[in-house]
């Protein structure tokens, strides 16, 4: 979340590239992955 850039990829593509405030509101991807950590939190 507080990393300068961050890449997202799928099946070895680049599907995303942005800060963590430009994916969560624009990148499925990164949305799907940002579901699935706070999931694995909850239950945790």
């Amino acid at each position: 979340m507080h990393a300068d850039r961050i890449l997202v990829m799928d099946h070895g593509r680049v599907v995303g590239n942005g800060t963590h405030a430009e994916l969560s509101a624009t990148n499925k991807a990164y949305q799907t992955i940002l579901n699935s950590q706070r999931s694995a939190e909850e239950v945790g």
